[in-house]
């Protein structure tokens, strides 16, 4: 009877044995699965709920008008509500905490000049762009006018420059503000050519725009599509483009072929960014709507029309050039903290 016992009591032991074993091997492999879909199931289903594109500029400018286009074409691509939610102040750096601060989801993302970069305007930046917002993709380009009010003494960028060395602190140039690619362009022109030219800060573009068209200011880089309405009442370009002629200016030499090293990369970009804690594998799915958006037809022809270079770059090669963007507005900038010393 004894020995019966012990064999039943031997199986029952061994049969425990095996049951823990099959347990532990079925949670490990739960625990695997759940990890290795984690990422896929995230990238998968996104976006899955309404998306902000933050954009940290007024309604009406031209960086709205192109983005309200790419939201529109979203919201039809995803099935999802794309809404552009406008954030302007402290040159973009209103809109640029609100996205660093938003869930690192893709969700929220930034769409932005290289007006990201004005932080450095400040010898202590409050934070350094590209440590906190990821690049995603480049989106357009945005040639840069110079432009001169119609009566004007100057009538070709030679006789400007010959002017404005004769006559410091006389030419006066409209910006939109301080940390804007405007005044960026400004200090890059006059630390090249050695000229001083006195400089009108606005809040807005607005000013700029009606100030050289009233001939209140004498000069001001304006882009392409805000110079073009214009040229009908007189007002003059005395350069566009900056190593490529424009389309729609193909008489205006650019600045690389009027000598001026700094400005041959001055057309500007407009780009999408995300809080820098973002799941690569969201990233690089938004990366790829956004650029595969760009180059439907559809969507191409609205954009160009609105007068903007398309300029479709994924991930890396967004990030590649605004490091690049980053260095040259930190040089340009270091200027105006040297002036204003």
């Amino acid at each position: 009877m004894n020995s019966i016992l012990k064999k039943k009591c031997r199986r029952m032991n061994t049969a425990s044995k095996y049951k823990k074993f099959f347990q532990r091997c079925a949670a490990i492999f739960a625990v695997a699965v759940s990890i290795s879909a984690t990422p896929a199931s995230a990238e998968e289903h996104y976006p899955d709920r309404l998306v902000r594109i933050v954009l940290p500029y007024t309604p009406g400018t031209g960086a709205d008008t192109h983005t309200r286009v790419l939201a529109q074409h979203l919201s039809e691509r995803w099935k999802v509500p794309v809404i552009v939610d406008n954030q302007p102040g402290a040159s973009g750096s209103i809109g640029a905490q609100s996205v660093i601060q938003s869930p690192p989801d893709g969700h929220t993302f930034m769409v932005t000049g290289e007006s990201v970069f004005s932080v450095y305007m400040s010898a202590t930046p409050r934070y350094e762009p590209l440590k906190v917002l990821r690049p995603v993709a480049r989106l357009i380009t945005v040639p840069y006018a110079f432009v001169a009010r119609r009566d004007f003494a100057p009538q070709s960028w030679a006789e400007f420059v010959s002017y404005a060395r004769a006559n410091p602190d006389k030419v006066t140039v409209g910006t939109p503000g301080y940390g804007t690619p405007h005044q960026v362009l400004t200090e890059l022109l006059m630390n090249e050519l050695n000229l001083k030219l006195f400089h009108v800060p606005y809040k807005g573009s607005a000013g700029v725009t009606q100030d050289v068209l009233g001939g209140r200011i004498d000069v001001a880089f304006l882009p392409v599509p805000v110079a073009l309405p214009l040229l009908a009442s007189g007002v003059r370009v005395l350069a566009a483009g900056g190593s490529d002629r424009t389309a729609a200016l193909p008489n205006a030499p650019t600045y690389a072929e009027l000598g001026v090293q700094s400005l041959a990369h001055s057309d500007s970009w407009n780009g999408a960014f995300v809080s820098a804690a973002t799941p690569p594998p969201i990233v690089e799915k938004l990366s790829a709507e956004l650029v595969t958006t760009l180059k439907d037809p559809q969507v191409a022809a609205q954009i160009v029309k609105l007068g903007f270079t398309l300029a479709p770059a994924g991930a890396d090669e967004f990030a590649r050039v605004a490091s690049e963007t980053a260095a040259r507005w930190q040089t340009a900038l270091r200027g105006v903290q040297d002036k204003q010393k």
